[in-house]
């Protein structure tokens, strides 16, 4: 659990910009300059450990609204997508883990916006075709290549062990699916070719495995193969560990469609019920530190 002090700075994050209240029209970051989400960020930068500081950075998003593709290239793209880089207005599952991630690692918000591009494009290269699109081929397995995460399934797990989903892509399987903006903008040579693996911890594990969590893990949700989908992992959130209870902060397109704090064992009933495409188990990264 996090300690005292780090529970207290999330406070002061929020209190920084003066809405300590219920923030029912958006995030706190939403409100703040980028003076005040800078400064925020380097009132953070002491917490330890460093999932605690992953917790306390992303304090400030709760409520900021759910918005699908939020992010693209701006300006400095080739045209595929022109949303800005960089966004706290709105989040969607992955871009408000991004931007979690970037916020605990950095010193201030311009090492933020530098560290988010190395988060979110391979090996730090801005372009459509090099940002992270499929969760299992690009972006678990890009960033335990470049040292930001480490997996943490097995040890969730436990005893019981892990079991594993996999995914097969390439140019052919793209144009079969249904993944229509990915057809029309990806060039064939920007796609992953290959079968991607993802270990989780099976739904029925769930129950014993929450011990073994840690404030600031990123939890992934991963689904059983079906036909048209090229892709295991089909949401993202962060781990939450408050007055005793274990949590998941995610950006979420049901209910409040905002960043919000569900309990685990709502959260995983909640994606156990899916019935259309159903949930097999979760995976779970935890964030490195980075070298200075």
């Amino acid at each position: 659990m996090p300690s005292l002090a780090a529970r207290m700075l999330a406070l002061a994050l929020l209190s920084g910009a003066g809405i300590c209240n219920a923030r029912p029209t958006g995030g706190a970051y939403a409100r703040m300059s980028d003076d005040q989400v800078s400064a925020a960020i380097s009132r953070a930068h002491a917490v330890q450990p460093l999932g605690a500081r992953v917790q306390a950075v992303s304090e400030p998003f709760l409520g900021t609204p759910y918005v699908l593709g939020n992010m693209g290239e701006g300006p400095d793209g080739d045209g595929r997508d022109k949303d800005p880089r960089y966004n706290v207005k709105s989040a969607d599952c992955t871009t408000f883990v991004e931007h979690a991630l970037a916020f605990a690692l950095a010193s201030d918000l311009a090492q933020a916006k530098e560290l988010l591009d190395e988060i979110r494009y391979d090996h730090g290269q801005v372009g459509y075709g090099k940002r992270r699109h499929w969760p299992e081929a690009q972006w678990v397995r890009g960033l335990e290549a470049e040292g930001f995460l480490e997996d943490a399934t097995a040890q969730v797990a436990g005893p019981a062990g892990v079991q594993t989903e996999s995914v097969t892509i390439d140019p052919k399987a793209l144009a079969a699916s249904a993944h229509a903006e990915l057809k029309e903008k990806l060039r064939p040579e920007e796609v992953p070719v290959g079968t991607f693996s993802v270990p989780y911890v099976p739904l029925a594990q769930m129950a014993a495995a929450g011990g073994a969590l840690e404030a600031g893990m990123v939890i992934n949700v991963v689904k059983a193969d079906k036909p048209g989908l090229l892709t295991r992992i089909s949401h993202q959130g962060l781990i939450v560990k408050k007055d005793g209870q274990v949590l998941v902060r995610n950006a979420t397109s049901v209910g409040k469609m905002a960043v919000v704090d569900e309990p685990l064992a709502g959260f995983v009933e909640r994606q156990g019920r899916a019935k259309s495409w159903p949930t097999v188990g979760f995976n779970f990264q935890r964030l490195r530190p980075r070298a200075p």
